[in-house]
């Protein structure tokens, strides 16, 4: 019994699968790392973790789109239950009826990967190259659910870690691989989901570089003490008049004011907009804002209804802008920002993006991502934008 007892206090450790068809709760190490790792000696098959069951098992993951919709309705990870024309010419035709699939086609339900899926990026892109020192393409780490993991990290050893939500938007945090052991992006990830929330318009977190907590929080009126790599408190909380007496609080790194340069600005317009509406105003003419995790001035700011690549101190990063406010939805900055902090050489498009085509020292062509690494061999057969 001892012994027993001793097993199941050791699994602990690891995950515990709960499951509507289970009369217990399992406790097991089984995760989804299990079932990608079952996948790499053969480069046309994946798997994802499914937990649903009493046992978790590891199920193959088709990139296909000619899955059939299971009984229960319910797709795969990385699907989604849509109808769609069937046929090998049409597999991205959607439809209504079969007459929005010509005459020898059929509208059908289909299981159709979701291209933001971790999963369905993990199985698109079978020709992984990883080695110690070098990752020619990116694969994502998935959690259980199939969505991305916080941290995410590319070109291998020599590389960067970046934070992303759960649907593979890159988040406020980096840092070089090397230094990235601790980076958890939490502060990062709890920022988007209050903002995405809508709940709050604007908010008081401060995220340090990596996307972990800094040490020192406050929001509104109150400050307190946060673990980095949780958010968990380590203090009372106080009033902002007595922040200096927290065990945090260091006047070298905090200075006599919690706000930073870019959120002491935002701020200031938030105080202002409530109190205009609460007269009745509805227009305001505040100069744009994008403000980084930390407090400090974000990739792009607008002038003139234009919007342009900045330095974390509010500066332009010249020539880098884009031609309208229609440009945001797309702007990033990342090239014009690597440029800046490390002196890539990779060609930026005029907007400040990285131009998804690159040329190598040798005159090869190669495609990248929209953080400059590596999606496809040198010289490919097709078009970069059909790479993910």
């Amino acid at each position: 019994m001892y012994t027993k007892y001793c097993f199941l206090s050791f699994l602990l450790l690891f995950n515990n699968v709960k499951s509507d068809s289970c009369s217990f709760p399992l406790v097991t190490e089984f995760s989804q790392k299990t079932c990608i790792d079952k996948g790499k000696n053969n480069s046309f098959t994946y798997y994802y973790f499914k937990g649903t069951t009493c046992i978790p098992t590891c199920k193959k993951y088709d990139p296909t789109s000619d899955n059939q919709v299971p009984d229960d309705g319910v797709c795969p990870l990385g699907y989604l239950n849509t109808r769609r024309c069937n046929g090998s010419k049409n597999v991205d035709k959607k439809c209504t009826t079969d007459k929005d699939c010509g005459k020898l086609s059929k509208c059908k339900q289909k299981c159709f990967p979701i291209t933001e899926s971790c999963m369905s990026y993990h199985a698109q892109t079978m020709d992984f190259n990883k080695t110690y020192y070098s990752a020619q393409k990116f694969k994502p780490t998935c959690l259980n659910d199939g969505t991305w993991a916080p941290k995410q990290c590319k070109g291998g050893e020599t590389g960067r870690c970046f934070c992303f939500d759960a649907n593979g938007k890159r988040l406020f945090g980096e840092a070089l691989h090397k230094d990235s052991k601790d980076m958890t992006c939490a502060c990062s990830k709890k920022r988007e989901e209050i903002l995405s929330s809508g709940k709050r318009s604007f908010l008081f977190l401060h995220c340090d570089s990596m996307g972990n907590f800094e040490p020192l929080q406050c929001d509104g009126a109150q400050c307190w003490c946060a673990e980095p790599k949780t958010g968990d408190l380590t203090s009372a909380v106080v009033p902002i008049r007595a922040v200096m007496h927290l065990p945090c609080y260091d006047s070298g790194t905090f200075g006599d004011q919690y706000f930073r340069q870019c959120d002491s600005e935002k701020y200031a317009q938030e105080i202002q907009k409530r109190e205009q509406m609460y007269h009745g105003v509805t227009s305001f003419n505040f100069r744009y804002l994008k403000c980084d995790g930390d407090g400090a001035f974000g990739p792009y700011n607008v002038s003139e209804s234009r919007p342009f690549c900045t330095w974390r101190d509010g500066s332009k990063i010249s020539p880098y802008m884009g031609q309208d406010m229609g440009d945001l939805d797309t702007l990033n900055c990342n090239c014009a920002r690597d440029q800046k902090r490390y002196g890539t050489s990779l060609y930026c498009q005029q907007s400040g993006n990285y131009n998804n085509t690159q040329t190598s020292p040798s005159g090869d062509k190669y495609c990248v991502d929209a953080d400059g690494f590596a999606t496809s061999d040198l010289n490919p057969d097709k078009e970069c934008d059909m790479f993910y």
